[in-house]
């Protein structure tokens, strides 16, 4: 009887058909990204707004929806969408950082971005419109603001915050009518079970 050693598990990278996942099409993206450690931090709000207008850029030249925008002092968090199937998040957030480090006109050895960043691809069954809320509700979290109107340096370029905020979240049934809606036919029924 032959002992296994070494057990081999497809990488949690693999989508269907063991092809790695190409962040490339209409996916969502919650992505954190750290200013470096010698960059001094989005203090000024000059700096910030330069910055902005390339998020801007970048985003309508690689066909990217910004859902929602914030800068920390220490860091930008983005929610992003594809807009179509040619939409890269990866050559997206290159040429962000790279044309924002080039506005930003820091010495030789500086740099504006960490090399490493967090990202996530958001799930089928998550609300883009709840993650925006949560997104948008970090400085109030954080005591940056008492309310998330206030912090000046967060914002959408698809959504309108304050209706965000003015609209209450749907209920697991809503969720659920509204998908069925989008397929075109009734939410399946659960058989009844006795307790």
């Amino acid at each position: 009887m032959a002992t296994t050693l070494i057990m081999r598990l497809p990488s949690a990278a693999r989508g269907e058909g063991g092809l790695r996942f190409n962040y490339r099409g209409m996916h969502r993206y919650f992505i954190t990204q750290p200013v470096h450690s010698s960059f001094p931090g989005f203090d000024d709000p000059a700096k910030i707004f330069a910055v902005l207008e390339v998020l801007r850029s970048c985003a309508a030249k690689q066909k990217f929806d910004v859902y929602a925008y914030l800068f920390l002092p220490a860091k930008l968090i983005l929610i992003i969408r594809g807009k179509g199937e040619e939409s890269d998040m990866k050559a997206f957030l290159s040429e962000f950082r790279e044309n924002s480090t080039a506005v930003m006109k820091l010495p030789a050895e500086g740099a504006l971005w960490s090399r490493k960043y967090v990202e996530r691809v958001l799930r089928k069954s998550e609300l883009s419109r709840e993650a925006v809320k949560d997104v948008l509700m970090i400085p109030v979290k954080e005591g940056l603001a008492a309310s998330p109107g206030e912090y000046r340096f967060g914002g959408s370029f698809a959504y309108d915050p304050a209706k965000i905020f003015s609209t209450p979240k749907p209920s697991y049934l809503q969720r659920k009518q509204f998908g069925a809606d989008r397929r075109g036919g009734k939410p399946p029924s659960r058989p009844y079970r006795k307790p």
